[in-house]
């Protein structure tokens, strides 16, 4: 994309998260964008960043290029599913037993912790 001219990247943390994904489905799918979809695609203080993400956005990207970027943006999803197949079978492993999932809620209760957090811990205990 950088080769592209489109240099969003600089404005979105996370390229794979909400906004990223959003603004990427936008150039994949060619569709026609302004500040107002811009602002409706992402999410929380990335709507602040719209005017610079709009500067980001102008480029050309080439035929080639969106072809490619769909099947790496395809490939991501299969990847996230596929990682959420093996953190359920994961928890099913971990949590068979009444006591198990005692001792994962009060991990859970730690700062810091979330659910997948609690699982890897008790894991590799």
């Amino acid at each position: 994309m950088e080769s592209a001219g489109i240099k969003i990247s600089g404005q979105v943390s996370d390229l794979f998260g909400t906004s990223g994904r959003n603004l990427l489905r936008l150039i994949v799918e060619e569709l026609p964008y302004n500040e107002l979809i811009i602002e409706k695609s992402v999410r929380n203080q990335v709507r602040m960043k719209v005017p610079a993400i709009m500067q980001a956005m102008d480029g050309y990207i080439r035929p080639n290029q969106i072809s490619i970027l769909k099947k790496l943006l395809a490939n991501n999803d299969i990847f996230t599913h596929q990682i959420h197949v093996i953190e359920q079978e994961l928890k099913e492993v971990l949590l068979d037993t009444p006591e198990k999932i005692e001792i994962c809620e009060r991990v859970k209760s730690l700062p810091g912790f979330s659910e997948n957090s609690a699982l890897i811990l008790l894991a590799e205990i």
